[in-house]
């Protein structure tokens, strides 16, 4: 393998290692800003849901302790029935203490989960792994008459969370495909501008190898062609010195002709 091949592979190798690491990091990097892009998107979808439950919840409490006093249990029902048609929440419900007293509306498989429950002031817990979490609240009139309740789903936002990772996942997809295209094009411009800088910082070399095996086969005149390096560096000064050389060989070789012919 000649020397200029040797230097080309050898750039080959390091351009596509540099390029490697390059890409590597970007891809990391890239992924790194979009996930926890993706943790804050979760997060504030979550605080979202959960500070809108309190809201409506103290806002319902409101309601439902001025129709208790007035006896509007009507009223209390309609409410009910509106907010369980949010898509949000599954179910909402009412009972006094002693359990004499129940309104529900919505999915009624809560019921007994709800009954068991003593709330002393405004909580919240998780139910069904996680899938629903239920807002509570006491209601009072002069002492604790009973305990409201409102259970959400998070159906819904698991399902904006699979879209947005989706999303996620494919602007991670697309910043890949243009990381690795981009990163294929700046190892083809390298490795093209390395070629030819081998190409034009070797030229010196292979013509002083081309001089020196024309002058192991005699032909001591071809020194003149170094003429076209000119260059103030280790190649130039040694290519002066290889062109003294050949001349002072030649002017040798003339001198020890002209002595063997007058023999």
């Amino acid at each position: 393998m000649s020397l200029i091949n040797k230097f080309i592979l050898s750039i080959l190798f390091v351009t596509i290692f540099v390029v490697s690491i390059f890409t590597i990091i970007q891809i990391t990097e890239q992924q790194n800003i979009l996930n926890d892009e993706l943790d804050q998107r979760i997060s504030l979808m979550k605080n979202n849901l959960e500070s809108n439950a309190k809201l409506v919840i103290k806002s319902l409490k409101a309601e439902v302790e001025d129709d208790i006093a007035s006896f509007s249990f009507s009223n209390i029902d309609l409410s009910f029935q509106k907010l369980s048609m949010n898509k949000n929440i599954d179910t909402v419900m009412l009972f006094k203490l002693d359990k004499t007293m129940q309104l529900i509306s919505g999915d009624i498989s809560f019921k007994d989960k709800l009954l068991n429950m003593n709330t002393t002031h405004l909580q919240m817990h998780e139910m069904n792994a996680g899938d629903n979490f239920v807002v509570s609240t006491p209601i009072h009139l002069i002492s604790k008459w009973g305990e409201l309740h409102i259970v959400y789903s998070r159906v819904e936002l698991k399902e904006e969370i699979c879209k947005t990772e989706e999303n996620i996942k494919n602007k991670i997809k697309n910043n890949i495909i243009k990381a690795v295209y981009t990163s294929i094009l700046l190892a083809i411009f390298l490795i093209i501008l390395g070629y030819f800088f081998v190409k034009r910082f070797m030229a010196p070399i292979l013509l002083l190898t081309d001089t020196a095996q024309e002058i192991a086969n005699g032909n001591l005149e071809v020194g003149k062609n170094l003429k076209s390096i000119d260059s103030n560096d280790e190649i130039g000064v040694l290519t002066r010195t290889f062109k003294d050389m050949s001349i002072k060989l030649d002017k040798s070789y003339k001198k020890l002709k002209e002595f063997n012919d007058s023999l």
